[in-house]
């Protein structure tokens, strides 16, 4: 993932990294963000 961000033509908004455990700890650190982000796609636009 870090090869990937170096090879983006522009930098991520936002890019993170970890030890690599996909525990409860990382899962509650990226859950609400995931969610928020597909409630947004999801969501009708306001009139």
């Amino acid at each position: 993932m870090r090869a990937l961000a170096r090879a983006l033509p522009e930098p991520p908004v936002r890019a993170a990294w970890a030890d690599g455990r996909h525990n409860f700890a990382y899962w509650g650190t990226v859950i609400p963000d995931a969610f928020a982000l597909l409630g947004a796609a999801l969501s009708r636009p306001r009139p």
